[in-house]
Order: C-alpha cells, then sequence, then structure tokens
C-alpha cells in the first residue's frame, strides 16, 4: 500500500507541473501582420516606427524583444551585409558617446531553428547602465524579420534566448487587412456578444474573430476562436469525471460549422497515463491515478488513432503528413530542458528518474469516400511525453515501476468535402493560429488541478476527487448553462 501511496504521489506531481511547461499563447501583431506564439507569460505593446514589444517581466521595462517585420520591397535581401554597413555603425554612433562599447558579430547565429546574423553589443546608457542588446536579422522567403532583444543582466540572457527561439520559430505573415483608396478598411462586424474587425486571408472571405460565447462568467472567457463570417460557433466544457485527468479537470472543446463548407475543431490540453507492463487496457479510467490509461503514441501515431476514432466504419487513406522538420532542433532542446526541470531533487529524492523526454508535432491530412462524394479529414497535433522509472526496496528485492505519462496540449482538426479544400486549408491556418483556451480557463484548470491533488495525497476518497470537481464546474458555470 505504501508503495502505491509513493507511485500515485509521484505521477500526481508529474502530472500537476508538467502541462504548464507547454501551454501556447498567440501574439499577434496586426500593424505588421504577423502572428506567433510563445510558452511564457508576457505583454505587448507595439509603437509606430517601432514594432512589436515583447516584455517579460513588466511593460515598458527592459528586459524585453522587439520585433519588427518588414514585407515590403525595402526589406533587406542580406542579413549579414545590413548587420554590418547599417546597424552596428548606427550602435557605434548611438552608444559609444556613454562610454566604452563591445560588440561581436556572429557569422552564424541559430534562432529558432534558423541560421541567421546576429550581434552582440555592450554598452552603457546615459545612466551609466550597463545593457546587453543582441540583434537578429533573419531575411526569409517573404520577408524580414530584425530582433532586438535587450537586457540588463548576464543570468538574464539563456531565458531571453529561450523566449527569441519560440517567437522566431512561430513566426508566421497573415494576410494585411482589405484597403480602399489607401485607407485601412476597419469595419466592425457584430460577433455575438463582442465586435471584430473584417479582414481578408486571401480567399475572399471575410474573417471575424469570435470570443467563445455563452462561456462568460464574472468577466472570465473560457477559449476564443476566429473563423470566417457564416460559420456557427459552439462550444462544451468537460471535466474529469467525463474521464479527463485531474491534472487538467476541464477540457474546452471548440466546434465552427458551415454546412457545404467545413467543421472546425479544436480540444484544449488531455493527458493520459501508460504503466509499462500493466494489465490495464486502453480507454479504462485509472483509480489510483485519476487519468485515462492509453499506451504511449507519437502524434503521427495519435493523428491515426483519433482519425480511426471518429471514423471506425470509413476507409482512410493518408495523402499529406507535415512532421514539421524545420522545428525538430527547437524540439530537442525543449526535451533537454524538460529533462532537466523535471529530474530534479523532489522527485529523486522519492526514487524516481526520469527515463527520457519526447516531443513531436504532426499534420496528417487523409481521404475517404462517403456515398460518392470524396472527404478531407485533417489534423493537428503536438504530443509530449514523459518515461520515468520508480525504484522502492522490497524486504527481500528491490520493487521498480514503470510509466509514461504524455500530454496533448491541444488539438486541431478540420473536415470537409474533398473539391473544398484548396479554398478550407488557409481558414483551417487561420482558426489553428487564433484558437485557444484562454489563460483565465488555463489558470483555473492550473489551480483546481492543485486542489485536487491536495484532496488525493491527502488520503481523502478518490471517488471524492471526481464529485469536488464537478460540484466546483457547475458553481463556476452556475445553474442554468446548457453543459455536458
Amino acid at each position: 500500500m505504501r508503495r502505491r501511496t509513493a507511485i500515485m504521489i509521484v505521477m500526481l506531481l508529474l502530472m500537476i507541473f508538467m502541462p504548464s511547461v507547454i501551454q501556447a499563447k498567440t501574439l499577434t501583431c496586426q500593424e505588421q501582420n504577423f502572428t506567433t506564439e510563445v510558452n511564457f507569460s508576457c505583454m505587448t505593446e507595439y509603437i509606430e516606427g517601432h514594432g512589436m514589444y515583447v516584455y517579460t517581466v513588466e511593460e515598458g521595462c527592459i528586459p524585453y524583444i522587439l520585433v519588427f517585420v518588414n514585407s515590403g520591397e525595402r526589406r533587406p535581401l542580406d542579413g549579414a551585409a545590413t548587420l554590418k554597413d547599417k546597424i552596428l555603425p548606427g550602435y557605434q554612433e548611438s552608444y559609444s558617446a556613454n562610454g566604452p562599447m563591445q560588440m561581436t558579430q556572429y557569422g552564424s547565429f541559430s534562432v529558432g531553428g534558423r541560421s541567421v546574423a546576429a550581434a552582440d553589443v555592450e554598452y552603457r546608457n546615459a545612466n551609466g547602465l550597463k545593457i546587453y542588446l543582441l540583434t537578429v536579422i533573419d531575411v526569409r522567403e517573404d520577408f524580414t524579420a530584425v530582433f532586438r532583444v535587450r537586457y540588463t543582466q548576464p543570468s538574464e540572457r539563456q531565458g531571453m534566448l529561450d523566449a527569441l527561439d519560440e517567437i522566431a520559430m512561430n513566426l508566421r505573415q497573415i494576410e494585411p487587412t482589405q484597403t480602399t483608396g489607401g485607407e485601412t478598411s476597419d469595419k466592425q462586424v457584430e460577433t455575438g456578444t463582442k465586435t471584430g474587425t473584417e479582414t481578408d486571408i486571401g480567399t475572399g472571405n471575410a474573417v471575424v474573430p469570435y470570443e467563445v460565447r455563452g462561456v462568460e462568467q464574472d468577466g472570465m472567457i473560457f477559449g476564443r476562436c476566429m473563423v470566417p463570417e457564416g460559420y456557427e460557433v459552439k462550444e462544451e466544457v468537460v471535466c474529469c469525471t467525463t474521464a479527463q485527468s485531474t491534472s487538467n479537470p476541464y477540457m474546452l472543446r471548440i466546434e465552427a460549422h458551415k454546412p457545404g463548407e467545413a467543421v472546425l475543431t479544436y480540444y484544449s490540453a488531455r493527458d493520459f497515463m501508460y504503466e509499462i507492463n500493466s494489465d490495464e487496457k486502453d480507454g479504462t479510467f485509472s483509480i489510483r491515478y485519476m487519468t485515462p490509461v492509453l499506451h504511449y503514441m507519437t502524434a503521427a501515431e495519435y493523428c491515426n488513432y483519433w482519425a480511426m476514432q471518429m471514423f471506425p466504419d470509413k476507409t482512410l487513406t493518408l495523402v499529406e503528413e507535415n512532421s514539421y522538420p524545420e522545428a525538430q532542433s527547437y524540439f530537442r532542446e525543449a526535451e533537454k530542458k524538460m529533462y532537466a526541470q523535471q529530474n530534479n531533487a523532489l522527485v529523486n529524492a522519492l526514487g524516481c528518474h526520469i527515463d527520457g523526454v519526447a516531443i513531436s508535432m504532426c499534420t496528417r491530412r487523409y481521404e475517404y469516400e462517403a456515398e460518392g462524394i470524396k472527404f478531407n479529414f485533417t489534423i493537428t497535433v503536438p504530443v509530449v511525453g514523459t518515461q520515468m522509472t520508480l525504484t522502492m526496496p522490497g524486504i527481500f528485492t528491490t520493487i521498480t515501476s514503470s510509466g509514461i505519462l504524455w500530454n496533448v496540449p491541444c488539438m486541431y482538426a478540420v473536415l470537409c468535402p474533398a473539391s473544398r479544400w484548396e479554398k478550407i486549408s488557409p481558414v483551417y491556418d487561420m482558426f489553428r493560429e487564433n484558437t485557444s483556451a484562454s489563460d483565465q480557463f488555463i489558470a483555473a484548470n492550473a489551480k483546481l488541478a492543485q486542489e485536487l491533488w491536495k484532496i488525493l495525497v491527502n488520503q481523502t476518497s478518490l471517488s471524492y476527487g471526481a464529485s469536488y470537481s464537478e460540484k466546483v464546474m457547475k458553481e463556476e458555470l452556475r445553474e442554468g448553462d446548457d453543459y455536458n
């Protein structure tokens, strides 16, 4: 019994903290027509002529990352030449007047999995404070991104580089707003309880940002999505009484549908548990860990699994796959950081060893035929898995138990007639980049997870954890809301 209790405590600890590493936040700069995703807390501010400031501690203060995206004809074609001939001389003129300035120019510097031109500069401002400034010029096919990272303490460097990696790797352009007579369109469009700005995604459709309706309470927004005008948006919130893990007690599902066009779907984070050499079957619910049981899968395998769950009676043909090779170096670095974070003194003190961490991401597009019509079903999934072994001394032998905790941070899917895929593809991209659970939803999930963990560790009845979660959900949403 003591062995089971110790295993449960270790697993619950990791289940509580593992998902917090990989929750994404979308940053969009309409003025420069770009969007990106990050996994750290930040505030943003756009200043005309400068770009978008990403503050990691306090708004308006160092440290920060300045992002400037130039997609015009005058954008730099050679980042290294621009850095050497224009930017560095400007720095020398601007900053050396306040004291000695040091400069290091990189012929090749890796940011977000890309080789770029970069330079480190150290200088003192007018008040004598030493400033560290890293400038990166990333010349891409359709645009150039210039990043300026400022910080004041050497200890801040690695954290700022990690933040820069996320911004750069996920940076994408979005189509600019339509213009008429040289002026930007700012037409307001009704979207239920909110209004959004009409934009164009290159398909001839108006794109309307929707905040999820009917899931707002006391100013708390559970999620948001962006879909073309005319799509009906529905949402559903389910709790751990419907096979959700205690580490993510709530799951948010958002569906956008337009007859004859497409069905777009988003799912928030889900967690699974797989005990190696256990006789528990997939699809069961582990009472010991209050987590669904499912054998570990890579992102590509989970795409296949989910597709077969959705269409068990159809013959699915894989027609396209993207495993994001450009992001592999970022995934490997993230694995190292997660391994170091999780394999800490607390886990080692309990006799648990982290065997490894794996991160993968995949988009798979399938075709199937129904009633003489071909349909496309496309899924995008990231997967994060942690394998661990718990070792405990027994009377005559050493007892070991190995398991894999794995997390699907989010999942996106689209179903449409195959003949409409070319038109729907950019709509799906827009939906993925702008649809997610809200920060408030993620924070509420984490808070409830910690409360449930306390209940379970204190040896309260395990079944009480499920009833407690259901009680909290009803209190949060109040009676009258139509949720399962």
